[in-house]
Formats: C-alpha cells, structure tokens, sequence
C-alpha cells in the first residue's frame, strides 16, 4: 500500500522531500499499529 501511495505521488509529480517521505511512512505505520523504529 505505501509503495502504491508513493507511486501515485510520482505519476502526480508531487514533489518529497526525504523528510516528507519520514513523515508519511511513520502516519502508515501508525495507522497499521506498527512499531515505528527510532
């Protein structure tokens, strides 16, 4: 799901910062109950 999200961003051509991308990942994880690793 994440690799598709980050898909749909390039086809957009939105562009990420790699802080963006930190941020978005560790929302995903979240969401999912996944331990975000420090």
């Amino acid at each position: 799901m994440y690799l598709d999200y980050a898909t749909r961003q390039a086809r957009r051509h939105i562009p990420m910062t790699m802080e963006d991308w930190k941020t978005k990942l560790d929302a995903f994880l979240r969401f999912n109950d996944t331990e975000v690793l420090q």
